[in-house]
């Protein structure tokens, strides 16, 4: 599950709560809507393992565009 796809969840469900209960309940709904996005990513985690890593990272060399460097 993408972090994207959490904090999406983590705001429907908050609001789903606060929408029901009233706006006195939004503070209790928020923190146990971040609770119940850090179990799903413990949970995905031990189930699916590691999100897969795209290949890049701004501080290794290899990825950088130096194909007008070289050029006389």
């Amino acid at each position: 599950m993408k972090s994207l796809d959490k904090v999406v969840l983590g705001v429907f469900v908050t609001s789903l709560f606060a929408i029901g209960f009233g706006p006195s309940m939004v503070i209790i709904c928020a923190i146990s809507g971040g609770y119940l996005i850090r179990s799903i990513n413990t949970y995905s985690t031990k189930l699916f393992g590691e999100e897969e890593e795209d290949g890049l990272d701004v501080n290794d060399d290899d990825n950088l565009n130096t194909t007008g460097i070289d050029r006389h």
